[in-house]
């Protein structure tokens, strides 16, 4: 079977997405979504284990691994620097969004990029959700505006902001 067929299986897998809500609760999007991705990261592995037949119960356990374990990337990612039980992280996502810190280069080379990612196929590009994030008042908008969850949003941008830098700073 293809790779392609089997992750979407997965994925569309409803008890697989129960899992995912119980233990990820209100970042279990996210979490799948992380998932997924590591599932893509190892087609060979996805492979063998498919065809031992219990790809399911290992996805399993990497749903309940990712959310429970201080070190997995979904951790790195999405909980440690904004935990959902932190008051600053909804302080942070209701703040007015501002430009400070970004000088004129940077925001000539985020436009340019941003105006490059708009010829792209409409997928999630970070330019597009930067471009949606600035014309928005905060990142909880953003995130309604887009139907991204509002960590993944919070988490793009600062990740874009930085690349956007390094992109300036190469001219």
């Amino acid at each position: 079977m293809e790779l392609n067929k089997i992750i979407e299986e997965i994925y569309n897998d409803p008890q697989l997405k129960l899992l995912s809500g119980t233990v990820g609760k209100q970042d279990n999007e996210d979490l799948l979504h992380e998932v997924i991705c590591q599932l893509y990261d190892k087609p060979e592995k996805v492979l063998e284990i498919h065809a031992k037949g219990y790809l399911k119960l290992y996805v399993a356990r990497m749903i309940i691994w990712q959310k429970n374990d201080k070190y997995s990337l979904f951790n790195k990612k999405y909980t440690q620097p904004f935990s959902p039980w932190d008051d600053e992280t909804y302080d942070v996502a209701e703040e007015i969004i501002d430009h400070e810190g970004i000088n004129r280069r940077e925001l000539r080379a985020l436009k340019k990029i941003a105006d490059d990612s708009r010829k792209e196929p409409p997928h999630f590009y970070p330019a597009r959700l930067c471009v949606e994030v600035s014309e928005c008042k905060s990142f909880r908008e953003a995130s309604r505006r887009t139907g991204i969850p509002l960590k993944s949003v919070i988490y793009m941008f600062r990740k874009y902001v930085k690349e956007v830098r390094a992109y300036a700073d190469q001219d």
